[in-house]
């Protein structure tokens, strides 16, 4: 789910409320701006260095 700047910054003044601004501080410094889906996983990163990883091997044998 991905949070306005509006949302972020309610959560970030009830965070401080409640557990005071370190802790506040700390959990909206951890939060990707955009959302979580926005934010590449392990999986995805390995399928983009296999495929840049078989474009240079095409390139290479063009190339040759």
């Amino acid at each position: 789910m991905a949070f306005t700047e509006q949302q972020r910054l309610e959560m970030h003044l009830g965070l401080r409320k409640v557990r005071g601004d370190d802790v506040a501080d700390a959990v909206i410094e951890h939060l990707p701006p955009s959302g979580w889906g926005d934010v590449a996983r392990k999986h995805d990163i390995t399928i983009g260095l296999a495929l840049f990883g078989m474009q240079v091997q095409i390139m290479l044998s063009l190339a040759g």
